[in-house]
């Protein structure tokens, strides 16, 4: 399609799609085969836990720094939630406001395949507070070193 219609399809997706063209069926194989053998080793995890609460984003770029190199900065926005779509999870995105300095924050819980249910109740609870993202959710993320403190110190 690519070579009969130029210009059709994003410059982007047609260099990812091209790039897959060094691979041979043998290759994909083994590659789902090793996702297969990844995924059974996760589902264990989830006879313990409900979900896993990851970054959204773990950064955020300018336009410009997109533009300039769009496949590694698309591939680095999604370093946390990318292997929930390969490991065939659930989730839910949920947007918490903004940093101190001004950019976008949210979180994504992921859970088993079907747990959507879950997922939704679980998502409920932490945004309790319509106005704020709540202290808990944001204190989860600056004990794990992804936002500075919002934690008032106690007077002493």
């Amino acid at each position: 399609f690519m070579d009969a219609h130029p210009g059709e399809v994003d410059p982007v997706v047609e260099q990812v799609i091209r790039s897959g063209a060094r691979f041979s069926a043998v290759d994909a194989y083994r590659a789902l085969y090793r996702l297969q053998d990844l995924r059974h080793a996760v589902a264990p995890l989830w006879r313990d836990v409900d979900a896993v609460l990851v970054p959204t984003v773990g950064t955020t770029f300018t336009k410009a720094e997109v533009d300039a190199d769009p496949v590694r900065r698309t591939l680095m926005l999604g370093r946390y939630t990318q292997s929930g779509n390969l490991l065939d999870l659930a989730g839910i995105a949920l947007p918490l406001g903004t940093t101190p300095d001004g950019r976008p924050l949210g979180v994504t819980l992921l859970g088993p395949a079907g747990s959507d249910l879950t997922l939704a109740a679980i998502a409920a609870r932490l945004l309790d507070e319509p106005a704020a993202p709540g202290p808990v959710v944001l204190d989860l993320l600056a004990d794990a070193g992804l936002l500075p403190s919002t934690r008032q110190e106690a007077a002493a």
